[in-house]
């Protein structure tokens, strides 16, 4: 006899705000020019994210920078700042919630190699981003887009997500140092002008999951006689998220309670029940009662299915089946 898997699920949002800044007049540009930086900020959407199957969830956003120096022919640079927020070691950048964290990385390349950090911070990430901005136009503006390229780590699967979804969030502070005129080497150069600090809110919905391995066959052997029960068992497993509490049902096509099942050989029948507990006491069904609960680790969990054929007139050979759905609640 085969059961299979069936899945109930619950969706979850999230929403991934990121905030810009302004950069005010500065008064360290090339005799007689003016600046006006301007740092716009854009949505890092990373989505509902199910921690359970271990993978990366990867998203970026857009900066935009416009600088506006007073007249044509000028270069700028500059250079974008992101602190640490709150981390956890000194490599990863997290989302929190309550005392959870959930491991978050922001990067200036595509590859996700180069974590985007900090000049004023050197020991977090690979420091600053230098922007060298394109040549001034006549009306002295000059304008950019840079990408910044995030992802949730993968290898998190102890992560709770609460019943209906768990928002975890952080608030990273950035600066710009701007230069007129101007391509310094590095970050770090110096001579530029600090402009006021924006702000970078993430945020993320972490939903409940849960799967079923495939199931074990219930198999009651080789049958001669039916003159006294016959008794088998097998297991299913269940992996829910962390903390997660759900429930399991087990039905059949073939009867409305599981201790009037029946497998079927043509037009022939054989009945038998399927229990929670190995005294065979209380039938294992898909009503409220009749469910089995646990709550989630993460990890794989066992459970066993108890069947039992119970007295009958022993029906004509043949091999006899029939299918059991399991579903999962949470």
């Amino acid at each position: 006899m085969r059961i299979m898997p069936a899945y109930m699920s619950v969706l979850c949002f999230c929403a991934l705000l990121i905030v810009g800044g302004l950069c005010p007049p500065q008064d360290a540009f090339a005799a007689g020019s003016t600046a006006n930086c301007t740092i716009t900020g854009g949505t890092l959407a990373f989505g509902n994210i199910n921690v359970l199957n271990g993978a990366s969830v990867n998203s970026t956003a857009t900066i935009g920078i416009s600088c506006k120096l007073g007249g044509g022919g000028k270069s700028a640079s500059v250079c974008l700042n992101l602190d640490g927020g709150t981390i956890t070691s000194s490599t990863n950048r997290a989302l929190v919630n309550g005392s959870n964290k959930l491991l978050t990385e922001l990067y200036s390349d595509a590859n996700r190699t180069v974590v985007f950090g900090s000049s004023s911070a050197p020991t977090y990430g690979s420091g600053g981003l230098l922007v060298v901005m394109p040549t001034v136009a006549a009306d002295g503006t000059t304008t950019a887009n840079v990408t910044v390229y995030g992802s949730v780590l993968p290898s998190q699967q102890s992560i709770p997500p609460g019943t209906s979804g768990a928002l975890y969030s952080n608030d990273f502070t950035q600066t710009a140092t701007s230069w007129s005129d101007k391509n310094p080497a590095t970050c770090n150069s110096g001579g530029g002008n600090t402009t006021n600090s924006y702000s970078l809110f993430v945020n993320a919905t972490v939903t409940p999951q849960c799967s079923v391995t495939s199931p074990n066959t219930l198999n009651f052997g080789s049958v001669v006689s039916l003159g006294a029960v016959i008794d088998a068992q097998t297991t299913l497993s269940v992996s829910c998220s962390n903390q997660l509490p759900y429930t399991v049902g087990l039905s059949s096509a073939s009867g409305s309670t599981p201790t009037g099942l029946q497998m079927a050989y043509g037009a022939n029948k054989l009945t038998y029940a399927v229990y929670q507990d190995s005294a065979r006491t209380t039938g294992w069904g898909n009503v409220s009662g009749q469910w089995v609960a646990g709550t989630g680790t993460a990890s794989s969990q066992s459970l066993t299915v108890y069947g039992r054929l119970p007295l009958q007139t022993l029906p004509p050979p043949g091999t006899y089946t029939d299918t059991i759905s399991v579903t999962v609640f949470y």
